[in-house]
């Protein structure tokens, strides 16, 4: 054991011959990710500092128990933009462990109106269940990596969609602890506001070269450019219709 984790009070017992004596043994693990879950064998030795070849030793189990302690990070990137070319955004969720024993957490990922499909990549694999299981090492961090892909993109709209949702975190059967973050799914349409208004000035453009009048075809009698004195010439033409 550390020898930060023992106390002995007193430390040095002076007896005589056929003397007794009690010292108390305090065993205290300090509660860290350090001081791991589990059963330790102990043996105490007591030696004479007079007669070091004399000693007696006592033999102990130690059983520290389990305690629960994460925290979990703001999501990074907090708003995922997703368009209608790129379907489907990435967001990364760190979990820190700080318990003292593996944990496997429960992460949930909802939205309030039920329009996302979330994926938690454990492993290179992605789960598209909105409730994932997670183990963490004791004493680690862990980056879970969230895919999210909205049900429907619009073709056409105004302003880009802002989405919510919601991951929470907890030990399993510790559902006092759970701890929550946010974040946003931004949504592209195909064609925005100023994409659909740049697309209504090319055809006003095109409007009004296509009706803007104009002479197709003129021509002269006479067939000459020139119309001379005295010459009497028929003159047609032909337009648009505009």
């Amino acid at each position: 054991l550390p020898v930060e984790w023992l106390r002995f009070d007193p430390p040095l017992l002076n007896l005589n011959e056929g003397q007794r004596g009690h010292t108390t043994i305090t065993v205290a693990p300090p509660q860290n990710s350090l001081s791991r879950a589990g059963e330790y064998k102990v043996r105490f030795i007591i030696t004479s500092i007079n007669y070091r070849h004399q000693m007696a030793q006592a033999d102990a189990v130690l059983n520290v128990l389990p305690y629960y302690d994460f925290l979990i990070g703001s999501l990074n990137p907090r708003q995922i933009g997703v368009s209608f070319h790129k379907r489907t955004g990435e967001t990364s969720l760190p979990i820190i462990n700080n318990s003292n024993t593996n944990v496997d957490f429960n992460v949930m990922t909802t939205d309030e109106q039920n329009t996302i499909v979330f994926e938690h990549e454990i492993s290179d694999v992605r789960s598209s269940v909105r409730n994932a299981v997670v183990p963490v090492e004791a004493g680690k961090t862990r980056f879970l990596p969230i895919h999210v892909t909205p049900n429907s993109i619009p073709i056409i709209s105004f302003v880009n969609r802002i989405h919510p949702f919601n991951v929470a975190v907890n030990v399993p059967g510790q559902e006092s602890g759970v701890q929550t973050t946010t974040g946003q799914v931004k949504i592209k349409p195909l064609i925005n506001f100023l994409l659909l208004l740049l697309i209504l000035l090319i055809l006003a453009a095109g409007l009004a070269l296509l009706l803007q009048p104009r002479i197709i075809s003129f021509t002269t009698s006479t067939g000459e450019n020139v119309i001379r004195s005295g010459t009497v010439a028929h003159l047609q033409w032909k337009v648009s219709p505009f």
